[in-house]
Order: C-alpha cells, then sequence, then structure tokens
C-alpha cells in the first residue's frame, strides 16, 4: 500500500482492461475497444474456445476458434463485455472488452 497525504491509502490501482489469468503472451484480443469485429491470435497455434459474457454475466457469444481467428460482434450492443479464453487445459486467460 501507497500512503498519498490527505487522501488515505491506495491498495491497487487498476490501469488497463485486460486481465489476465496468467502472463501468456500466446494470446492477443484487439482492438480493445472494438466495433463490429474482434480479432484473436493465438501464436501457440491451438485450438481455443471464446466465451463473452455481458456485464450482468449473461453469456452472448461462444465460439471454438482455430489459432487465428476474428469474430463477428455485430449483433452484440454498445458496452463493455467479458471474455474467458480456453484451451484443452482449460482457463488461461480472462478479461474485459469494451464495444463502441
Amino acid at each position: 500500500m501507497e500512503s498519498f497525504p490527505g487522501n488515505g491509502f491506495i491498495e491497487q490501482l487498476v490501469t488497463g482492461l485486460n486481465t489476465p489469468i496468467s502472463d501468456d503472451p500466446f494470446a492477443t484480443i484487439s482492438p480493445n475497444p472494438f466495433s463490429d469485429e474482434l480479432h484473436l491470435n493465438f501464436s501457440n497455434h491451438q485450438n481455443c474456445r471464446v466465451i463473452m459474457f455481458d456485464i450482468t454475466n449473461r453469456k452472448v457469444l461462444e465460439q471454438e476458434l482455430k489459432w487465428s481467428y476474428q469474430v463477428n460482434t455485430e449483433q452484440l450492443s454498445k458496452g463493455i463485455y467479458i471474455y474467458e479464453l480456453s484451451d484443452k487445459n482449460g482457463l488461461f486467460r480472462k478479461g474485459k472488452v469494451v464495444k463502441e
């Protein structure tokens, strides 16, 4: 914890939208924010699954993906979405993306 005069304490400062479960450099999601397409790349060339939830935790998208994929997101409303990426070994990344 850091102390700031007159402001109390700050325990954690969150500066980005990506929240990886591990520091797995094998998966990228872009752009963030996105509009009608979300690009996913898996440099380890494994098949993966993406699941997206809206802010009420309702599943809005689920797809099996090859190592590089563009997800059509036209059907999604503007807002914040939580994503989960998993492969044959289970969940390896979880984070947030914003649709503009």
